[in-house]
């Protein structure tokens, strides 16, 4: 390899000192992609239009080894970037070897990917949380531009909040405090796929998931072109701080959508967790509920300074890489306790039994 780029470049200083007013360079086959990640809804999740760069790897087959055996590493965790519609390495060019290549991709610098597998943990702050994307393509020779199509790695979590307005005559104004998931595990291993991300599969039951916080999945359908979670650890509470007031119309509040109030989109209240199962995990909500009495005065029926509404997932629940899960919040009868009487009617007594006669 490096003897041909030698040879290269004394071809290019030979044909340069042949006129003192045409310098003719060689064209040079430079490994470049076009990268392409499907779309969100939040600035801080990547989509086509807003990955700017990405770090790579490469991989050559060797002439003498087994046809996909990619035993030689050309260059590790090099940053591309966009110029005009392609990425291309701004510090060292690098051209296509004899042989065919692997490549692997992520969004996410100083990630080892020699053996393929690396460690991630989620960050408890949403705004330090960033958008795991990662690509493989294998089996790929010189050509003028490498294909790439970007997954999610992640799950994304997104919250709703709503009043329910069937048979609401009640005045009810609900301030949000915070939402919290408690019990999630943060840390885990990402393996990447084995087979080209340019080939989807979303039919696939799991998403490509492997082993979802201990328990195995039956991976017969498996679809190799996803990467593989796996070795769940943690438990810690994610918390998304809302601080926003929602109304009924009777209370002479927000607009409405289906029943809810709906205050909202995936900018009020969003997480990227790691895919795994979240059977019996809690999700609590800090709110205060408040009523309108009969003289306009409001009155709190429900104050999150003494107790949260929680709700725990039921069984099998699960969250899919690279998939979006909108939990819309509906407050309302349920969520409070209705004022009711238990009537019993006293029976007259009888005081005394006076003869009266006419």
């Amino acid at each position: 390899m490096k003897k041909s780029l030698f040879i290269a470049a004394l071809a290019t200083l030979a044909l340069a000192s042949c006129s003192k007013n045409e310098v003719i360079e060689l064209q040079q086959d430079q490994i470049k992609f076009s990268a392409v990640a499907d779309n969100a809804s939040r600035g801080t999740v990547v989509t086509t239009a807003t990955l700017n760069n990405f770090y790579a790897w490469g991989w050559v087959e060797q002439d003498d080894a087994i046809a996909n055996d990619y035993e030689t590493l050309y260059f590790k965790d090099v940053l591309f970037e966009k110029v005009g519609a392609n990425f291309i390495s701004q510090t060292t060019n690098y051209w296509w070897p004899t042989g065919a290549m692997k490549f692997y991709a992520t969004n996410l610098d100083n990630v080892e990917l020699e053996s393929g597998t690396f460690e991630y943990e989620v960050s408890t702050t949403l705004n330090a949380q960033k958008d795991l994307l990662y690509a493989a393509m294998f089996n790929q020779t010189k050509k003028e531009v490498v294909d790439l199509n970007f997954r999610h790695a992640l799950s994304q979590i997104v919250f709703q909040v709503g009043v329910d307005e069937k048979g609401a005559n009640l005045p009810l104004e609900v301030t949000i405090k915070r939402i919290n998931l408690a019990g999630i595990n943060n840390k885990a291993n990402f393996t990447m796929p084995t087979a080209n991300t340019n080939e989807p599969n979303y039919s696939e039951p799991d998403g490509g998931e492997g082993d979802i916080n201990g328990k195995t999945e039956d991976h017969d359908t498996y679809s190799t072109s996803w990467g593989k979670w796996s070795n769940h650890s943690g438990g810690e509470t994610y918390s998304a701080i809302v601080e926003t007031s929602i109304r009924n119309d009777v209370f002479g509040g927000n607009p409405k959508t289906d029943g809810y109030i709906n205050y909202g989109t995936s900018d009020n209240a969003m997480m990227l967790l790691l895919p795994q199962s979240i059977e019996g995990k809690i999700l609590s909500v800090e709110c205060e509920i408040k009523t309108k009495g009969a003289n306009g005065d409001l009155i709190t029926l429900h104050d999150n300074t003494l107790t949260a509404l929680n709700y725990t997932f039921p069984t099998d629940s699960k969250w899919e890489q690279g998939k979006k899960y909108v939990y819309k919040l509906k407050f309302g009868a349920s969520s409070l306790s209705t004022i009711k009487f238990n009537v019993t009617v006293d029976v007259y007594q009888t005081a005394t039994t006076t003869p009266i006669e006419l």
